[in-house]
């Protein structure tokens, strides 16, 4: 401060510090593109809103901050992006997940294949990485566009609806039975339902899945069934952590033609009267 009270007083000239005209270019991510590996993955909690993961490692040896992960696959019309507000970095050696909602399903005999676009801090810049190379390990989208294309044309065929639980008494201890109606839809192809799986909660009486002769033939008119089951599990963690026990798989034909297995979920309110059943039944 005294040096320049010295130099105005002298006469001399001020200076400030020079200011671009211009803000300097955004820095470049020290990761490289092959520093980032990218696969799918579904958790169980995601599976019936057809939502998946984008897991983004970083195996290089600075952090990487992604705000986006877009995945396109032959499986889906869209391309699906992450919300950018679940944006986050990725340090190294660690990998982290970037939910996309999957656009209408592909159906057809081609091959499944995915990359990836990934938007990802570059200074005051964002950056875009990719195409990249998605890899698929547990085989996800081909399950999903299986099970979409499946029920695309099960669907059409049946519309099929739980109604409700009820419960008896037996000398073997309180059992459920569920009840599904199965309707036939109009002008749709015919179709029969072969069996109905049980769940990690729901044990089918007398074997590992339904078979209602009922419904053996194809669907002509509304047909009412029982599905009664006991607990599979008596384990409080398997109700707390439930995500799939109360979707039941059925298997079914249509004109003929075997499907892939169905799910069909008992609905909210559904849902809850069995994870009751489930505690009542195991005296918790």
């Amino acid at each position: 401060m005294v040096v320049v009270v010295l130099l105005v007083a002298c006469g001399g000239p001020t200076r400030s510090p020079a200011v671009p005209s211009t803000p300097p270019a955004a820095t470049a991510p020290s990761t490289e593109v092959t520093d980032l590996a990218v696969e799918v993955r579904q958790g169980r909690a995601s599976w019936a809103d057809r939502v998946v993961q984008v897991r983004v490692r970083n195996e290089g040896a600075a952090p990487v901050t992604v705000r986006t992960a877009a995945l396109t696959t032959t499986t889906t019309t869209t391309t699906a992006v992450s919300d950018p507000e679940r944006g986050r970095p990725v340090p190294p050696g660690r990998s982290r997940d970037f939910s996309v909602a999957l656009g209408a399903p592909v159906c057809g005999a081609a091959d499944v294949t995915a990359e990836a676009v990934l938007e990802v801090d570059a200074g005051d810049a964002v950056e875009t990485i990719g195409p990249l190379a998605v890899t698929d390990p547990q085989g996800h989208l081909t399950r999903i566009r299986s099970e979409d294309c499946a029920a695309a044309t099960v669907l059409a065929g049946v519309d099929l609806r739980v109604d409700g639980l009820t419960t008896q008494d037996t000398p073997d201890g309180l059992l459920g039975v569920l009840r599904l109606t199965a309707s036939p839809v109009p002008g749709g192809p015919a179709v029969t339902i072969t069996s109905i799986d049980g769940t990690i909660l729901m044990a089918p009486l007398g074997g590992a899945a339904w078979a209602p002769p009922e419904l053996a033939a194809p669907v002509t008119a509304p047909t009412t069934v029982d599905l009664p089951f006991r607990p599979n599990r008596c384990d409080p963690h398997a109700v707390a952590e439930d995500k799939r026990g109360t979707f039941l798989g059925v298997h079914a034909t249509v004109d003929g033609v075997p499907q892939h297995v169905v799910h069909v979920g008992t609905g909210e309110g559904v849902t809850g009267q069995v994870h009751d059943y489930v505690a009542a039944a195991c005296g918790w």
